[in-house]
C-alpha cells in the first residue's frame, strides 16, 4: 500500500472569530463531481472498494457531524492527480 504524506497547519481566520485547521495532502485527489458527495454516509469515490480493503465510508461523514456539533464548516479543496485539502473552520466561541 503507498504511503501519503500529510501536512498539518493551523491558524487564526482573518476575521479573528474563527480558527482553522488545514490537512493537506499529495495524494490522488477527489474528482470535482464528487466533492459535494463525500461527507455522505457510506459514499466513496471508488465504489469498486470493498469494505474489508476500503473503509466503510463513515469517516467524513462523521467529520462532518462533528464540526457541525461544534458550529463549524468543512471546506474541501482538491486537485486530481495533485492532491486534496480540507480546511475545519471552527469558531472560538
Amino acid at each position: 500500500e503507498d504511503i501519503v504524506e500529510i501536512a498539518i497547519s493551523t491558524e487564526n481566520g482573518l476575521e479573528k472569530s474563527h480558527y482553522h485547521i488545514t490537512i493537506t495532502d499529495k495524494g490522488i485527489g477527489i474528482p470535482p463531481d464528487a466533492i459535494e458527495q463525500i461527507t455522505e454516509p457510506f459514499f466513496r469515490v471508488d465504489p469498486s472498494r470493498h469494505k474489508d480493503t476500503g473503509g466503510h465510508g463513515l469517516g467524513l461523514y462523521l467529520c462532518k457531524l462533528i464540526t457541525k456539533a461544534h458550529k463549524g464548516e468543512l471546506v474541501f479543496n482538491s486537485v486530481e492527480g495533485k492532491g486534496t485539502s480540507v480546511t475545519i473552520s471552527l469558531p472560538w466561541n
